[in-house]
């Protein structure tokens, strides 16, 4: 080490320094020492957060003015597809009462796994790296629904975080300057739009499919198949307000009265009649109990038939199968 120039050993130093700092392209995972990535508890790995006297996870950015309504602005936002899952995943988190940092850290482990799947579909990943729990659960045990998909979480006595397949726990604060890196000047805008639209999914719903079928119609266009991974596509946040408005526009609701006046469907009423007489009843008595004509009637009790709801025996008579 004396024959290597003071002035070379600190850019070597610097460059070690630089290389530790930076995360990973799904959320901020850090190379970490030599021999192995920290060990957290229960076995998994833990991301190194970002060095300081004190780790701190940027908070949501708030709204900023310059739209006509006092709302962002709307661009188009040149990205890939991963930052703005990420993105959308963790306003869905809130919106289903988890806290920031919780919502952070399953949003990039739930973004990593669909990311690993979609590569094992294309090809371009070996299917053990795109196992949807892999050695994550074998440490954990336990997940979280996010988007639709199982996430591995861990809990213990600490704050609930999420991991990947390879089960490397999610920080939450390398993902927040991520999502910061990956949007720039417009995260307070994509943030704003996202946490628009999530108003018009149920809390309970805000981690399910339905959640998952919302971003396939608003995440960037790119090629399909193999050209399209890790390309660029514009997410267009004016689209992402105009669908929150679709979403969140009042449902005119029906009159209790006049819905309570709509008649149920002949085919269920007469099977209310037949299961509660089980030795048969004739087309005479079905037509006077439903106050319907014969020939309706007739019409519903042969699609009974055809569903193998009913049967009629020799003698006329219905019965309920």
């Amino acid at each position: 080490q004396d024959s290597v120039p003071k002035s070379l050993r600190r850019k070597l130093d610097a460059c070690v320094k630089k290389l530790r700092s930076q995360g990973d392209a799904e959320g901020g995972a850090s190379p970490t020492k030599r021999g192995g990535k920290q060990r957290a508890a229960g076995g998994a790995h833990a991301e190194s957060p970002q060095k300081g006297p004190t780790v701190t996870v940027p908070p949501p950015p708030p709204p900023s003015s310059g739209g006509p309504d006092g709302a962002p602005p709307s661009p188009d936002v040149s990205t890939n597809r991963a930052p703005v899952m990420c993105a959308w995943a963790a306003a869905c988190c809130v919106r289903a009462g988890l806290d920031w940092e919780a919502a952070l850290s399953l949003a990039s482990a739930c973004t990593a796994l669909n990311a690993q799947s979609k590569g094992a579909s294309l090809g371009i990943l070996a299917p053990s790296a795109a196992d949807g729990h892999g050695g994550a659960l074998a440490v954990s045990g336990e997940t979280r629904t996010v988007l639709g998909r199982l996430v591995p979480i861990v809990r213990g006595d600490g704050p609930l975080r999420a991991m990947d397949a390879q089960g490397t726990i999610k920080h939450p604060a390398n993902v927040a300057r991520y999502l910061e890196r990956a949007f720039a000047e417009h995260w307070p805008s994509v943030w704003f739009a996202m946490c628009e639209l999530t108003r018009g999914l149920e809390p309970d719903d805000a981690l399910g499919r339905g959640a998952y079928a919302l971003y396939e119609r608003f995440r960037p266009n790119v090629p399909q198949g193999t050209l399209g991974w890790g390309q660029r596509g514009v997410l267009k946040v004016a689209f992402l307000r105009e669908l929150a408005r679709e979403l969140c526009r009042p449902r005119r609701q029906q009159p209790k009265e006049q819905a309570s006046a709509e008649p149920r469907p002949l085919t269920a009423r007469i099977q209310e009649i037949l299961f509660e007489v089980r030795e048969g009843v004739s087309l005479a008595a079905i037509t006077s109990r439903t106050q319907e004509t014969e020939e309706r009637c007739l019409s519903a009790l042969e699609e009974l038939q055809l569903l193998g709801a009913i049967y009629v025996d020799g003698q006329g008579m219905y019965a309920a199968l």
